[in-house]
């Protein structure tokens, strides 16, 4: 799994449910689908900040 938001401007649609991807991301499945998006540059990776302890 992977956190991933629509580039500003697009409506991605899951295949599976047709609701659209949430402005500030979602946790999908590494599926081609999600990762052909990502490679045409639909989507873009959210980073999630670490939870690691010392890190601010």
């Amino acid at each position: 799994m992977f956190k991933i938001k629509p580039k500003k401007g697009l409506i991605i649609r899951d295949p599976d449910t047709f609701e659209q991807l949430a402005e500030n991301g979602e946790e999908k499945p590494k599926t081609a689908y999600w990762l052909n998006h990502l490679k045409n540059g639909d989507v873009e990776l959210v980073e999630s900040k670490s939870t690691k302890k010392g890190d601010k």
